[in-house]
């Protein structure tokens, strides 16, 4: 290989480098900034389950119920295949377990959009997608629904955020949760201890804070992709740079034998 098309590729790898590092810090700024969004999410669903507790004890589930809601909290982007085949993989062994009957609703739109073909092959009773800012307008018909007794459960699939290294795909079924009343808690006069209405506040908490979680796990992974993509764009840069000085020092050899060989 000639010292010119080294030299090309070299500089060649040193703008992808620069790219991939502009990248990397935003990821890492998105990183932290999800952190706290996180933090306060958590806080959130703390308090509405405390409220929650506050209200009698939720009906039975109707086990008349054919139909089960699962809401799929895939990643915004769908380009963290690690976090999409997980989400697919969950889903499918809650289908086996669940059979038919299964109304599903996704949220992220370009997960939705790259993986919408697949999921209409699963056999599904409906297909739904949950716009971003829209998570609120789909709590009340489900709450509803459930205590109503038209669907049976409600699951909730989302990859569960551990630091910025792991995370895990979880299931949460939403509605059988029942939290202990925390005696810290003051009941106010204010207080939603309607039924529906302190159940709504709840789901809206959980599926905010499960948001949280999805985002905060991409943005995790795109930062380690990034940082992996960038040390081996150090690691091509030391071979190429190596590559390059060897052809150099070959030519300059070359040289010296011609004008002995000439003299």
């Amino acid at each position: 290989m000639s010292k010119q098309l080294l030299v090309k590729k070299l500089s060649s790898i040193k703008k992808s480098k620069k790219i991939v590092g502009s990248l990397e810090c935003i990821a890492l700024h998105r990183t932290r900034s999800g952190m706290q969004a996180l933090i306060n999410s958590r806080k959130y669903l703390s308090i509405q389950s405390d409220m929650l507790a506050c209200v009698p004890k939720l009906i039975s589930v109707n086990p008349v119920a054919s139909l089960y809601d699962i809401i799929l909290m895939g990643n915004q982007s769908g380009l963290c295949f690690s976090i999409s085949d997980g989400l697919l993989k969950r889903l499918l062994k809650e289908l086996k377990k669940r059979g038919t009957g299964v109304r599903l609703w996704v949220s992220g739109q370009n997960f939705f959009s790259k993986k919408h073909h697949k999921l209409q092959t699963l056999g599904l009773a409906e297909l739904h997608y949950i716009p971003k800012q829209g998570l609120r307008d789909f709590v009340t018909p489900w709450v509803t629904d459930w205590l109503n007794g038209t669907i049976s459960k409600l699951y909730l699939i989302y990859p569960k955020f551990h630091n910025i290294y792991r995370h895990e795909i979880v299931t949460k079924d939403v509605l059988a949760t029942q939290p202990n009343h925390n005696s810290e808690i003051e009941v106010l006069p204010d207080m939603p201890l309607n039924q529906a209405q302190a159940l709504e506040l709840y789901l809206i908490a959980v599926l905010h804070n499960a948001y949280h979680e999805a985002n905060l796990a991409e943005c995790a992974v795109k930062g380690i992709s990034m940082k992996v993509a960038k040390d081996n764009a150090d690691d091509l840069m030391q071979k190429y740079n190596i590559k390059i000085r060897t052809v150099t020092q070959g030519l300059i050899t070359q040289e010296l034998n011609e004008l002995m060989i000439g003299n």
